[in-house]
C-alpha cells in the first residue's frame, strides 16, 4: 500500500482519518478529534501483533489491552496530571501518535505484559506532557489589560542622528 505525500508529517495518520472521516465511520468528540478512527488504529496494530506471538500470556496480554479504550484512557491520563481542556486535543493527539510510531509495539518483546507496558507509558508521557505545559505556562505571563504604557525617562538613545 502507498501512503500519499510520505514526506509530510504525519501524513500517514492524516491519509486514515481522512479516508474514515470520508465514509463517515467515525464520531469525533471535537472537531479535531476522531476516537473511533484512532482507537481502529490501535487495534489493528494488535491484531497484527496477536496473528504474531504465539506465547499464551503475550496472547492474554493483547487481550487486556484491545479492551482499552485507549483514547479516553490517555484523556483521563492527561485531565489528570493537569492539562487544562482546552488543550486536551492537541496533547492526546501528540502522545498517540508517540505511541503509534515510537516503540510501545515495535519493541515488545512477545511475552511481557503489553498492557502493563502501555499504562506505564502512557504515565511517563502524561508526567512528561505535564511538565512541558506547566514550564510553558510559567515562561509565558500574562500581562495585566489596564496598565498604561510606560516611556523609559533615562537618556536618549546616542545612535540617534540629530
Amino acid at each position: 500500500m502507498s501512503w500519499p505525500c510520505i514526506d509530510r508529517g504525519m501524513s500517514i495518520l492524516h491519509h486514515l482519518l481522512n479516508r474514515a472521516r470520508a465514509t463517515g465511520n467515525i464520531r469525533e468528540v471535537s472537531e479535531y478529534f476522531p476516537i473511533t478512527a484512532i482507537n481502529h488504529l490501535f487495534d489493528q496494530e494488535i491484531e497484527r501483533l496477536d496473528d504474531d506471538t504465539t506465547d499464551p500470556t503475550g496472547r492474554q496480554s493483547l487481550k487486556r489491552l484491545r479492551e482499552i479504550d485507549i483514547v479516553r484512557y490517555v484523556d483521563r491520563s492527561l485531565r489528570r496530571v493537569g492539562v487544562p481542556t482546552h488543550d486536551l486535543d492537541e496533547h492526546v493527539q501528540q502522545v498517540l501518535i508517540k505511541l503509534l510510531m515510537g516503540g510501545l509495539f515495535r519493541g515488545w518483546d512477545k511475552q511481557s505484559p503489553i498492557d502493563a507496558r502501555f499504562r506505564v507509558s502512557i504515565s511517563n508521557a502524561a508526567k512528561t506532557v505535564a511538565k512541558r505545559y506547566h514550564r510553558q505556562r510559567q515562561r509565558t505571563v500574562e500581562l495585566p489589560r489596564d496598565v498604561e504604557g510606560r516611556v523609559d525617562a533615562g537618556e536618549p538613545d546616542e545612535a540617534v542622528i540629530e
